[in-house]
C-alpha cells in the first residue's frame, strides 16, 4: 500500500512521511538525475529548473501555474517564502553540477546567428531585448541572474539566509516565468557564468576588464553615464513602499490629502510593483545582475559562435574601444545589434511573442535576417558603431515598410475592383469557389485569373516584402506560400 504524505513514516520515527523519508527519497532521485544532467541540452535544463521553481512555490508544475500576468503577480508575491527561496537556490547545483559539464554544454550549443546578452536583467529591459533581437537571431543566450549558493559566503547566501533574499528572488523568478514560453519554443537559452566554476578564469577576466577601464576614454564616458530608469525603480520601490502606512498617513494629513486616498494608492503601488514584496519584513540584500562582464562575454562567444548584445552604452563603447585600440575582431552582427537596440521604429512596439513565433513557424526567419542585413549594409557608414547609424537604420526601415504597405494596397485594389469589401475579406475563398460568394452571377475567366493571382500574391507577400511583417494588419492576413508537393 502506498504511503501518503501525511501518513506516519514507515521508519517509525514518529514524523509524518513528508517530513521524514519522503525528503530523503526525493533527494536521492534528484541526485540520480544530476548524474545524467551533463547529457541534456540547455533547453531541457531550463524547463527542468522552471518546473523546480514551480514546485518550490507550490504551483505544482508549469502547466498549472497562473497563466495571466495580472493573476501571477500577487500569487507570486505570497509564494516566494524563505523556504521557497532556499529550495530554488539549492536546485541550481543539481542542474549545473560542475565546470566540465558547463564546458561540454557550451560547445554542444554553439551555433551561428545566436546573440549573447550581457546587460541588465530587469523585467522590462529583457522584454524589450527579446521583441527586437528575436527578429533575426536564431537563439538569444542569457545568464541566470539567480546566484549559485556554492560561491557565496554564508552572510550573503540565499540558502543560509533566505529571508534576506525574498525581494531579489521574487524579481528573478518573475523574469524566469517571462522567459518560459521563449525557452519552450527554443528561442531563449539560459546558462551559468563559467566564472562560477573557474575562479582563475573569473579573476583573469576581471583583471583585464579593470585594466581597460582605466583608460581616459572609458573613464570619461563612465562619468557621463545616466542611471537606467528601471534600476532606479528597483532601488526606490523596496525602500519607499516599505515604509509603514503611518508614515504616509502623517504626511498626507500635513498635505491635506484624505487618508483613504493615500492608503488606496499605497495598496495599488505595492500590488503592481515588480520590486516590492509585502512578505519581505526582514532587511533585504538586493542584487542586480548584468549577466557577466565584457571580457567573459568574449570568451563565451568564441565557444558558442555568438555575437554580443547589451543594453549598456558603456559596454558598446568598451567593445568599440577594444576593436579600435586592441584590434579585436568584432562579429558583423554586433554593431547592427547596437543600432537595432535603440532604433526608433514604432512598428517594433506592436510585436508580441506570438508574432515572433509565427515568423519562425512560417519559415521567414532567414528571410528577415537577410532583409535586415541588406538594409544595414545599405545605410550604415564605415564606422559601424557611430551613433548616426541609429537614425539611418530607422529611416531606412520606415521607408521599407512604406514601400511594402504601398504594394499591399495594390493587391487589395485588384480585389476591390471585382468584389468590393466582402471580396477583399474573403479573397482566398472566392478564388477557390466563386459560386459560393456570387450565386447566379457569371464570373469572367479574366476576373478569376486576376483574383487567383491576387490571392497568390497575398500568400507570398511577406517573403517578397519582409518589411511587411512589421505591419500588424498585413502580418495577421498574409500566409506563408504553399509548398509544392513532391511526387
Amino acid at each position: 500500500m502506498k504511503t501518503g504524505r501525511n501518513d506516519p513514516c514507515p521508519c517509525k520515527s514518529g514524523k509524518k512521511y513528508e517530513h521524514c523519508c519522503l525528503q530523503k527519497e526525493t533527494h536521492n532521485r534528484d541526485a540520480n538525475r544530476v548524474d545524467d544532467s551533463h547529457v541534456i541540452p540547455v533547453r531541457a535544463r531550463n524547463l527542468l529548473f522552471l518546473n523546480k521553481i514551480a514546485e518550490a512555490l507550490q504551483f505544482d508544475t508549469l502547466d498549472r501555474f497562473p497563466k495571466s500576468f495580472e493573476e501571477l503577480l500577487p500569487l507570486l508575491k505570497k509564494a516566494v517564502t524563505p523556504e521557497a527561496v532556499r529550495e530554488i537556490h539549492l536546485t541550481i547545483p543539481k542542474i549545473w553540477p560542475n565546470r566540465e559539464d558547463l564546458s561540454r554544454c557550451l560547445t554542444h550549443e554553439s551555433q551561428e546567428h545566436s546573440g549573447l546578452y550581457i546587460g541588465s536583467h530587469f523585467f522590462h529591459t529583457i522584454a524589450h531585448l527579446l521583441n527586437r533581437h528575436a527578429l533575426y537571431d536564431q537563439n538569444i543566450v542569457l545568464f541566470d541572474p539567480l546566484s549559485d549558493p556554492r560561491i557565496l559566503k554564508p552572510e550573503f547566501n540565499p540558502v543560509d539566509r533566505p529571508q534576506e533574499h525574498i525581494t531579489t528572488t521574487f524579481h528573478y523568478v518573475l523574469l524566469w516565468f517571462l522567459l518560459s514560453p521563449w525557452i519552450d519554443a527554443g528561442i531563449v537559452k539560459v546558462i551559468r557564468d563559467p566564472g562560477d566554476f573557474d575562479l582563475e578564469l573569473m579573476k583573469e577576466c576581471f583583471r583585464i576588464e579593470k585594466q581597460r577601464s582605466q583608460c581616459k576614454e572609458l573613464r570619461d564616458f563612465a562619468a557621463k553615464m545616466k542611471v537606467p530608469r528601471e534600476f532606479e525603480q528597483s532601488v526606490k520601490d523596496p525602500v519607499t513602499l516599505g515604509y509603514p502606512d503611518e508614515y504616509y498617513i502623517k504626511k498626507a494629513k500635513e498635505d491635506g490629502i484624505p487618508t483613504d486616498k493615500i492608503i488606496e494608492e499605497l495598496k495599488r503601488r505595492r500590488e503592481r510593483s515588480l520590486y516590492y514584496v509585502d512578505a519581505a519584513q526582514m532587511p533585504q540584500l538586493l542584487k542586480w545582475s548584468s549577466g557577466t562582464n565584457y571580457e567573459m562575454g568574449k570568451y563565451i562567444c568564441e565557444r558558442m559562435k555568438s555575437h554580443l548584445i547589451t543594453d549598456s552604452d558603456y559596454r558598446w563603447t568598451e567593445m568599440e574601444y577594444d576593436r579600435r585600440v586592441n584590434g579585436v575582431s568584432i562579429d558583423p552582427w554586433t554593431p547592427f545589434a547596437k543600432a537595432f537596440q535603440s532604433v526608433g521604429f514604432k512598428h517594433l512596439n506592436g510585436l508580441v511573442f506570438d508574432d515572433l513565433l509565427k515568423l519562425r513557424r512560417d519559415g521567414y526567419l532567414d528571410n528577415m535576417r537577410s532583409f535586415l542585413r541588406r538594409v544595414w549594409n545599405s545605410c550604415s557608414n564605415p564606422d559601424q558603431f557611430d551613433e548616426g547609424n541609429i537614425n539611418s537604420l530607422t529611416a531606412e526601415l520606415v521607408d521599407q515598410v512604406s514601400r511594402a504597405e504601398s504594394e499591399w494596397k495594390k493587391i487589395d485594389s485588384n480585389l476591390w475592383k471585382w468584389f468590393g469589401t466582402e471580396g477583399i475579406l474573403g479573397a482566398i475563398g472566392v478564388a477557390v469557389n466563386p459560386a459560393l460568394w456570387l450565386p447566379g452571377v457569371g464570373v469572367a475567366v479574366h476576373g478569376i485569373t486576376t483574383l487567383a493571382q491576387a490571392s497568390k500574391d497575398r500568400r507570398g507577400f511577406v517573403s517578397k516584402y519582409p518589411a511587411a511583417f512589421f505591419i500588424k494588419s498585413i502580418r495577421s492576413v498574409a500566409k506563408p506560400p504553399r509548398k509544392e508537393k513532391k511526387d
